[in-house]
């Protein structure tokens, strides 16, 4: 059974990106799934700081989850190919929030996370689970 790089009660709620993939051991080379996986734990952080008013530590972690999200759209197809636009959109919301944080100037944020990053359902555990 696959289990979450880091407990769940340290995962904030409703926006965690991580597939749901009971298969991931077995596509553990997957060039997506791991891009995605990093850039959740990135972006998990990210939220950990931007929640707790560090703007410099949240915009550095937000960008490293922006660029593995750009790895992960661009391994997508042809694996993963119906999660694609999802992953897009996705990296939309964390760039609109990697904008918001930086107009700021080091001041608190004034639109709370939630409102600019939704959560994702992948559905890479099909794909994963349906050739195992």
């Amino acid at each position: 059974p696959w289990r979450e790089p880091r407990p769940s009660s340290r995962l904030p709620t409703g926006v965690a990106i991580l597939p749901a993939v009971p298969a991931m051991a077995e596509s553990a080379q997957d060039e997506c799934i791991s891009r995605v996986i990093a850039s959740s734990v990135a972006e998990n952080a990210a939220i950990d700081m931007d929640r707790a008013g560090d703007v410099k530590g949240a915009i550095a972690k937000y960008e490293e989850s922006e660029r593995e999200l750009a790895a992960a759209i661009a391994a997508a197809v042809p694996s993963h190919a119906e999660d694609h636009p999802k992953l897009v959109q996705h990296r939309k919301e964390v760039l609109s929030r990697i904008q918001h944080l930086k107009s700021l100037n080091g001041k608190p944020a004034t639109i709370p996370v939630e409102d600019q990053i939704k959560a994702v359902q992948l559905g890479m555990a099909a794909s994963a689970s349906a050739s195992a």
